[in-house]
């Protein structure tokens, strides 16, 4: 064994390797010399902590641990129970590396390795700490010197750790041991000696939290620790911000105010008005997580077994749409490119929308333009290809936000359902009770994720059991799975919880509702005789052989023959596969490659396919109750779709409600047009029908007269749709006393603030509520992964009473508060922080004969540290912007968040990318906000100006919000218009594009079905034109998109951009002498280079270029041009690199083949009119762009 000396020796080593961090500020004269910022944090077994210290003269002389470091300049940090004197401890670590810990109320010294504490395990605990000067020790004094270091006092020395919200009595000193230096400066005011420290009155005060926070209430000076969880600091002595939160930051020092903030951060830019928390009751008995009633639900009632029957369905367009991306790496969230790390795109097709950071499943601005362009091409659902997880959550939380968004504006938009792929899930070994938890788990999420109103549903025929049914797809179920059994508990469970129905959809035989088969093979794939009938349309090339580029095949007439299948097999809904697939190249969405082609016959066909004649439309969503009870009359919004030729015009046609059998009806005249295609919501005050049971609701649009009265005859009237109800007597204990309408989508919350939702509630009790009588509130709960039950946690009151008399079967709207904190002002963990789920519920207290509560809806909430607020509007930024010059823009921003920003702090900004969406500059000038502005206010001009970038081209214009170092895009999203993202061209800057098309005498490409060309190499080989700019957007293209970067930022090779010449005539110049004009006289520029986009069809050839300027001088270069289809490592730059060509008369695609980028330099500074070619016919030019 080794002797003690040895172990001593081995134990000084391990100590030297420990984590805290540190941070000082400016460094002052005399007893303004020594400044500290620190940070801390904690977990089960370690308080953390680092301090950053400016010291000018350093002094020390012990070197090793259990020796006195205090006789040196030193950092002391203690803890104590304020209750209990014993429970203490103080650790010191100076400057020259020596460290010791001093125990109990006597602050008895540690004499070795042997006092350390044993824990549990039998091991002793030790501390860790590391101390990096700065400036060299006992030497002159530096105004530079100072150091670092961090410690980690082990919990063990306090008998365990704290718990969230425990509080310490806390000391964090700088002890100096030179005459010249204060003998102590200490975070407490109270503490101006050494002999101060043993005074625990004198300590300052910290509380124990879960997540970051600058303050708590109660204890407004006190500092916050942090737990963290997964990210630890490392004990290392080098401060990493990345390892600390800058939110519970503190310095203090000579001329320091201690702060819970620091200069320039985030949290600094904010600040929060103080709030009055108070304790919620307790929950009802049981306490159990339940729901009650939802607009549209059934109650949940129906057998679990049940074959469903043919009836008839809306016609209904479906899109899979892929929600996988996050392509923003600055976003706390797992990084999910478009792109390699060089920039090489890693799609085949590109969204016209561009595909940088804000092409992400976060952004709800994203999901808010994907949504508009789905109804614009006629898709009326879109079916969410959702991975489980919380990724998965915040792609639909953002989904649900921007089906809010668009709803407040009053816009149409396409409904969701669920596509789940069933093999993600499965488990080697699973019992199948395993499978189906794990399926109804994430059917369960979805759900929770995206309010009922947004979700895809509809009415069963009383044949089937009435209600509403929510459709859902289930791929990939193994064969083995028991389909049967699996459905049947999805609809009980979903029955249970949901109070709706389920329509599964599988994609093949298995007893299924309806089948979505599998279309990439063929085109096009009928799902067979069901009960539901569908169509499934594959909008890429069905049947890839492997290896094969998706577009080399792709046909417009492949889409539209599947279309004309779908058309004549009658099929109730038809899928597309898919809205927005573009590795794949299966989307119909708007790209670059096929600009809106696709989505334009979609809509066509759509629309063919509906035939609904002149007077048609179907019901979208429908706010009836789960039951109806005799005697009552209820307030029901009804919102259909109008799929006739025939527009609904206002004080002609109204919407009509009436029970099956003459047994009560509601119109509601219109008061709006209402075009082909687009959506009516009406009020209707609904008397219920006289029976009981199953009773049926007819939904039709009527012509009607001036005085609103229906006209007569069978083609004044459509049915659009039936909702099958159960109808009871007012003493049935299944009638719930109220429904749940609407409610604000609360994606995200920021912790410890305060966050206001509106929700609309019906009264379905026997009796009226008096105002104050119901009161609404907000629960939060937590899931876990390993309980399936939420847990209700502790949120303080945030309750809303009803302000007014609200009759039997009315609406009232609450507006609610609610601060997201415990009622100590206590923050919850951050979501990204922890494995959990929060999920909002809303209790309703509703009057009777004894108050009840019912719980009447959910949805998932994202806690985080920081919800900025910005909304952007008022934006008239040009969609021109001349190059390289400053131009003033006006551009408006709200604050929608729940803290003031503070003048000065919060800054307006914005970025620039290429085309591609690489970028060119992240940050360039910024403009203050010259006042605080609370939540709710807004500036209509921030007085920005804004610089292009110098080359001409195409650009994304980002603006952005940003609050002291932190920009609000990289934040988790909570609303829309938190960017604006612009297509900008960029005009009369450094770049000239030349016209060509009068020396053009080449059509050098070919698209899937165009007639023969002469092709680039003169036999036929052509590059493909959904590859070959200007693309279907005609607009200039930069070199290199899509492809492999060099360089970066402004000096990337994207920076000179080409117009090329569009496919529908010569579009490319074999060079014969031809003279090409530059510019006039009287307007040419100077010019430095003259950048030529060309390649050869042969090996060894040359092109010479004769450049004449104003003067009548010339100049004459000549250079080899690289074959089109070499190979060589060395060949130069792309402008365009393309992997395949098309052969006239083969099947088969050709080489990989390459334009390349020339830059011939100017050698004088001259006005350049125009150039000419040299006789090369094996040379041909594509573009040209004159760089000034």
């Amino acid at each position: 064994m080794p002797g003690r000396p040895e172990m001593h020796r081995a134990l000084q080593c391990s100590i030297l390797c420990g984590i805290v961090a540190l941070a000082l500020i400016t460094p002052a004269a005399g007893l303004a010399e020594v400044r500290a910022r620190c940070n801390t944090a904690f977990d089960a077994e370690f308080f953390y902590i680092v301090a950053d210290v400016d010291k000018p003269v350093l002094r020390g002389k012990v070197s090793a641990p259990f020796q006195d470091p205090t006789s040196d300049d030193s950092v002391l940090v203690g803890l104590a129970s304020a209750q209990d004197p014993a429970r203490r401890v103080e650790m010191a670590v100076g400057v020259a590396n020596g460290a010791q810990l001093y125990r109990g109320a006597d602050r008895r010294a540690l004499s070795g390795p042997d006092d350390f504490v044993v824990g549990p395990d039998g091991m002793r605990t030790l501390f860790k700490y590391r101390l990096r000067p700065r400036g060299k020790l006992n030497a002159e004094s530096d105004p530079d010197n100072g150091f670092t270091v961090e410690m980690a006092i082990p919990w063990a020395e306090l008998g365990g750790p704290p718990k969230p919200g425990d509080r310490m009595r806390f000391l964090v000193a700088i002890l100096g041991a030179g005459e010249e230096d204060a003998p102590i400066v200490s975070l407490s005011a109270s503490i101006t000696q050494r002999d101060d420290i043993r005074d625990l009155s004198r300590w300052g005060e910290i509380v124990f939290a879960d997540a970051p926070t600058a303050s708590v209430s109660g204890s407004p000076n006190a500092v916050v620790c942090a737990r963290v969880y997964n990210v630890k600091p490392v004990i290392d002595g080098a401060f990493d911000a990345a390892e600390w939160s800058r939110i519970t930051a503190f310095a203090f020092g000579a001329g320091v105010e201690r702060s819970g903030t620091l200069p320039g951060d985030a949290a600094a830019a904010r600040s929060r008005a103080p709030v009055e928390l108070k304790q919620a009751p307790p929950l009802p008995s049981d306490g159990k997580w339940s729901l009650g009633s939802r607009a549209g639900g059934t109650g949940g009632d129906g057998p679990e077994k049940r074959r469903l029957a043919r009836q008839t369905w809306p016609r209904l367009v479906f899109a899979r749409y892929l929600v996988d991306r996050q392509a923003d790496a600055r976003k706390p969230l797992p990084f999910v490119p478009v792109a390699e790390p060089t920039g090489k795109s890693l799609l085949v097709t590109h969204p016209m929308d561009g595909a940088g950071p804000w092409f992400t499943y976060d952004r709800i601005d994203w999901h808010r333009i994907q949504l508009t362009r789905m109804r614009e091409s006629g898709v009326d659902v879109a079916a969410v290809v959702m991975s489980v997880g919380r990724q998965g959550r915040i792609a639909v939380t953002a989904l649900a936000g921007a089906m809010e968004a668009l709803e407040g504006m009053g816009a149409d938009l396409p409904l969701a359902c669920l596509w789940l792929d069933v093999s993600s899930l499965t488990r080697a070994g699973d019992s199948p009770s395993e499978r189906t938890d794990r399926v109804y788990q994430a059917v369960r999420e979805f759900h929770q994720c995206l309010p009922p109103r947004f979700v895809a549903a509809v009415s069963l025929a009383s044949e089937n059991g009435g209600g509403v049914a929510v459709p859902v797809i289930v791929s990939g179920v193994p064969g083995d799975a028991g389909t049967p059994r699996l459905q049947e508990e999805l609809r009980r469970r979903f029955r249970q919880e949901f109070g709706r129905d389920l329509l599964l959809l599988g994609d093949q035989p298995g007893g299924w509702d309806g089948v979505v088969a599998d279309s990439s093979r063929q085109g096009y794939a009928a799902g067979g005789e069901h009960p539901v009938r569908t169509a499934s349309i594959y909008a890429g090339t069905p049947g890839l052989a492997e290896g094969e580029h998706p577009l080399f095949r792709r046909s417009r007439d492949g889409y539209r023959s599947a279309w004309r299948s779908a058309i004549t097999d009658a099929a109730d809904w038809v899928f597309v596969d898919s809205w927005n697939d573009f590795a794949r190249a299966s989307e119909i969405t708007p790209t670059v490659e096929y600009g809106l082609e696709y989505l334009d016959m979609t809509q066509a066909f759509s629309r063919l396919w509906r035939r609904s004649g002149e007077l048609g439309g179907h019901v979208v969503r429908t706010t009836m109750p789960d039951r109806w009870v005799r005697g009552r009359t209820y307030a029901v919004r009804v919102t259909v779709r109008n799929t006739g030729t025939l527009s609904w015009l206002p004080g002609s046609f109204a919407i009509r409600a009436a029970w099956q059998g003459g047994r009560g009806s509601a119109l509601a005249t219109l008061q709006n047009p209402i075009d082909m295609g687009r959506l009516c919501t009406v009020s209707l005050r609904l008397p219920s029908p006289d029976g009981t049971g199953l009773q049926t609701l007819v939904v039709s649009v009527v012509k009607v007269d001036r005085s609103g009265a229906p006209l007569p005859g069978a083609n004044s009237a459509a049915v659009l749709g039936s909702h099958t109800v159960v109808c009871t007597e007012a003493d049935s204990p299944a009638v719930s006393p109220a429904t749940l309408v609407n409610d604000t989508v609360l994606r995200v919350a920021e912790g410890l603030s305060v966050h206001r939702a509106t929700v609309v509630v019906r009264n379905d009790g026997p009796t009226a509520w008096e105002a104050g009588q119901a009161t609404l509130r907000a629960r939060l709960f937590e899931q876990t992964p390993d309980d399936p039950e939420p847990k209700a946690l502790d949120l303080a009151e945030a309750a809303s009473p009803v302000s007014e008399r609200v009759e039997p079967g009315s609406e009232a709207t609450f507006d609610i508060a609610i601060p997201f904190a415990t009622h100590e002002g206590l923050p919850f963990r951050p979501s990204e922080h922890t494995e959990s789920r929060y999920l909002i519920r809303w209790d309703l207290d509703a009057p009777g004969a004894d108050v009840s509560t019912v719980a009447l809806g959910c949805q998932e909430v994202q806690i985080v540290e920081a919800d900025f607020g910005a909304q952007f509007f008022n934006d008239y930024t040009p969609n021109e912007l001349p190059g390289d010059r400053r131009v003033s823009v006006v551009i408006g921003v709200r604050n929608r968040g729940p803290q003031t920003w503070v003048k000065g702090k919060v800054a307006v900004g914005y970025h620039w990318y290429y085309l591609d969406g690489v970028e060119a500059v992240w940050q360039d000038e910024v403009f203050p906000i010259n006042a605080d502005m609370a939540p709710g206010s807004q500036i209509a001009d921030v007085g920005a100006w804004i610089t292009a970038p110098p080359n001409d081209g195409m650009y994304w214009l980002v603006w952005d919000l940003r609050v002291g170092d932190t920009w609000a895009s990289a934040q988790l999203s909570a609303r829309a218009y938190e960017t604006r993202v612009q297509l900008v061209k960029v005009v009369r800057g450094r770049l000239r594009f030349v016209d060509l098309s009068p020396a053009a005498n080449a059509t050098i490409t070919a698209g899937v079905g165009d007639p023969p060309v002469q092709g680039f190499d003169g036999a036929g080989m052509a590059l493909p034109a959904e590859l070959t700019p200007p693309y279907a957007t005609g607009t200039a293209v930069c070199t290199g998109l899509w492809q492999a970067a060099t360089r970066t930022g402004p000096d990337l090779n994207r920076r000179i951009s080409f117009q090329w010449l569009p496919r529908c005539r010569a579009n490319g110049v074999r060079c014969q002498g031809q003279q090409i004009t530059v510019a006039p006289a009287r307007s040419a520029s100077e010019a430095r280079f003259v950048h030529i986009a060309a390649a050869a069809r042969k090996s060894e050839a040359t092109l010479g270029v004769t450049l004449r300027f104003a003067d009548g001088t010339e100049q004459f270069t000549s250079f080899p041009v690289e074959r089109w289809d070499s190979e060589r490592p060395e060949r130069p730059e792309a402008a365009l690199a393309v992997p395949y060509t098309r052969v006239q008369g083969k099947d088969a695609p050709g080489p990989t083949v390459s334009i390349y980028r020339y830059a011939v330099p100017v050698k004088e500074r001259k006005p350049l009119v125009s150039l000419e070619l040299s006789e090369s016919p094996d040379v041909i030019v594509t573009a040209i762009s004159v760089e000034r």
